[in-house]
């Protein structure tokens, strides 16, 4: 039937009621019983390690703050742009994080997290350095061009921001591809060290 199958938001929902039914959103407490008790899995982290991801790009990307310098709080326009973004930035988490766990499980399967936080820094680091470059490169290439008509600064005014967010998704996305190579070779499931 329609409301219950593949696809439908009952069905996204019971989906999402399943992944997060064993993750702690609030009582820190019990968490850190388990994680001293060991009864805490690394599936398990790995389910809490993309759900802060998501709640904390919602609060990154807008969704939780009010309108700024006297744009109304909650236009539908704004709010059905922030609501994309959250979702767009939750998607990009689950799948990059998915992704490159079992990528590090197809190899010796050791120490997701460690390898995780410790390549997070250089592939990072290396991403941020290309994106500013590319930013100021499209900043200028927009300066240029604005200084040849009021319609043409009009244009990237309004367009550079949404230029720079389509950006910080490519980015995201780069970042948990170069993370799958780098863990794809951390844990032994690629031996091709010319990345």
């Amino acid at each position: 039937d329609a409301v219950s199958g593949r696809g439908s938001p009952l069905h996204s929902l019971y989906v999402f009621m399943t992944f997060a039914s064993d993750i702690y959103f609030l009582d820190a407490k019990s968490l850190a019983l388990e994680l001293r008790n060991g009864t805490f899995s690394e599936h398990r982290a790995v389910k809490q390690a993309i759900a802060q991801l998501i709640v904390s790009g919602g609060a990154s990307s807008g969704i939780l703050q009010a309108g700024v310098s006297g744009e109304p709080a909650l236009s539908m326009g704004v709010l059905s742009l922030k609501v994309l973004a959250f979702v767009v930035s939750g998607l990009i988490v689950y799948f990059g994080m998915w992704l490159t766990y079992q990528v590090n499980r197809k190899g010796d399967g050791k120490d997701f997290f460690l390898r995780f936080a410790a390549l997070s820094l250089p592939i990072s680091t290396k991403l941020i350095i290309q994106y500013i470059a590319l930013c100021v490169l499209l900043f200028l290439a927009s300066t240029l061009l604005a200084t040849r008509s009021i319609s043409t600064f009009s244009f990237t005014v309004a367009y550079f921001p949404i230029a720079a967010l389509l950006g910080f998704y490519v980015l995201t996305v780069m970042f948990y591809l170069r993370m799958r190579t780098y863990l794809a070779i951390a844990s032994g499931l690629d031996d091709g060290h010319d990345v």
